[in-house]
């Protein structure tokens, strides 16, 4: 790296520097800024997906600017990735190390999303499969005021219309009562069904 670069781009180094790694294609371009000031001091364009050894040497070309410089590094800050941890405890043992808060509020929103995803998913599929319209056989009519008695009588708030009484009148059956003897004309649950 320029050493006229690394000058203007240490000048006012506040002892804080952000690393983190972008992909693009097949390159992955390491970056490490300074925090406060937001100026790039290092990067590092790979041609393959970085491992250990390179993020070691990454951060050791660090190290050898800041000590060029007489400048001390008082913390970093990483997007989380299991590429930092050991490097940076064998480069720049005793600095502290945090995670970036974005990164650490987007992987919770990520895991939110995810289990709200699936709770949904598993709700749309304990949806019972019913026909659309009124049951069109006198026997799923039949079952329909079963049903519905039951759940009157579980206090769900639902009673037996006119039209379904209208329905069972129509099919020939007059007797309006439930299994639990209470006549569904004006129904209000019988806990019995």
């Amino acid at each position: 790296m320029d050493t006229e670069f690394l000058d203007w781009a240490l000048a006012d180094f506040s002892g804080y520097v952000a690393a983190d790694e972008l992909y693009d294609g097949p390159f992955c371009i390491l970056s490490a800024v300074d925090n406060r000031c937001y100026k790039r001091i290092l990067y590092d364009v790979l041609d393959h997906d970085p491992d250990h050894d390179d993020i070691r040497a990454f951060l050791g070309r660090l190290k050898t600017a800041l000590e060029a410089r007489d400048l001390t590094l008082l913390g970093i800050t990483t997007d989380g990735s299991s590429l930092y941890p050991t490097p940076l405890a064998e480069v720049f043992r005793g600095v502290p190390h945090q995670l970036c808060q974005f990164h650490v509020v987007k992987d919770i929103v990520k895991a939110v999303v995810g289990a709200v995803s699936s709770a949904r998913k598993a709700l749309a599929a304990k949806q019972p499969k019913l026909g659309k319209g009124r049951p069109s056989t006198p026997a799923a009519k039949q079952g329909y005021v079963r049903d519905t008695c039951k759940k009157v009588s579980q206090g769900c708030g639902t009673r037996l219309g006119a039209d379904t009484l209208d329905d069972l009148t129509y099919h020939g059956s007059a007797d309006t009562t439930c299994a639990g003897g209470v006549n569904m004309a004006n129904a209000q649950g019988c806990g019995g069904c």
